[in-house]
């Protein structure tokens, strides 16, 4: 049996100091065990997006509740983001810079689902 020569690139680029994270081609691609170095900015943005989901669904700002929690959760998804950065910068400085390309993609997705948030009522979804 051969190895394919992308899964040789892939464990490589996974195992260096810089991306200890695996990749899929799409390069994002990441499991629990893969976020232990940025655990504390992760777990920040989950606990806070629940909050957000749970305030959400309590001020019905949509008709349906489903998507009131959703928009609950990803407003709080950038904040929370910022909240867990300094939380980790406190924690474990080096983890940032290590998993640097983890941490942008991140804040990518973050800020993502805000603006798709904040574009929800100003066009008029829900009405």
């Amino acid at each position: 049996m051969t190895l394919d020569p992308a899964f040789k690139v892939r464990a490589s680029a996974a195992t260096s100091p810089l991306n200890r994270m695996r990749d899929d081609h799409f390069g994002f691609n990441y499991t629990w065990a893969d976020l232990a170095p940025i655990r504390g900015l992760v777990a920040f943005v989950i606990v806070f997006q629940f909050i957000g989901l749970g305030l959400g669904a309590f001020f019905h700002r949509f008709p349906s509740t489903l998507d009131s929690a959703w928009f609950g959760g990803a407003i709080a998804t950038l904040p929370a983001f910022v909240g867990g950065l300094l939380l980790q910068l406190k924690l474990n400085r080096p983890s940032i810079t290590e998993n640097q390309r983890m941490v942008w993609l991140f804040g990518l997705v973050a800020t993502a689902l805000f603006v798709f948030a904040l574009a929800m009522p100003i066009l008029g979804y829900g009405e």
